[in-house]
């Protein structure tokens, strides 16, 4: 997926499920490790270094989730609108909640003048999980007529319910 960086002007990572005693161990184990190597870091320009440091907390940041949600095995896309902006993504305002909120979106349709492939919801899509949700039949019913509609194959199959408990 080299084009989503090169040609999207975004980056996808897994989700890094793990407690915040996890994190703090890994956060510790990554400082030691610099302490340990720190005669090679100083061959590293500094410039790149700083970006490498950036972006593994920037990754980090939002790839972060309660390990109870393992199951998802989700994937998130990344994009940086003031540091690598894109034709290929719009910008808009929408008010979600109650809350007027700037929201970034892909169309995940490919554009072979673009170099783009691979991105259709037909080839992404493997499964997708409800919840917990309080009206999860309703939500069932709407994903599977955009998932149908957007060419996705046996759609309804592909849909399923959580098992985490609703928390109100």
């Amino acid at each position: 997926m080299t084009f989503l960086k090169r040609t999207l002007r975004t980056f996808a990572t897994p989700v890094i499920y793990m407690e915040e005693e996890q994190l703090w161990e890994e956060l510790d184990r990554i400082v030691k490790n610099g302490e340990d190597n720190f005669a090679s870091l100083q061959t590293i320009p500094r410039d790149q270094l700083v970006f490498a440091a950036y972006r593994m907390l920037l990754l980090l940041t939002v790839s972060l989730k309660q390990p109870v949600f393992k199951e998802e095995r989700e994937w998130r896309l990344v994009h940086l609108p003031f540091e690598d902006p894109s034709r290929h993504v719009t910008k808009q305002t929408e008010v979600i909640g109650g809350i007027p909120q700037i929201v970034y979106r892909i169309k995940f349709e490919n554009k072979p003048a673009d170099e783009i492939a691979g991105i259709s919801l037909a080839e992404l899509i493997d499964h997708i999980i409800i919840g917990p949700a309080q009206f999860p039949g309703p939500i069932y019913a709407a994903l599977v007529e955009e998932l149908s509609q957007a060419g996705v194959e046996n759609a309804a199959a592909k849909v399923g319910f959580s098992n985490i408990p609703l928390r109100v």
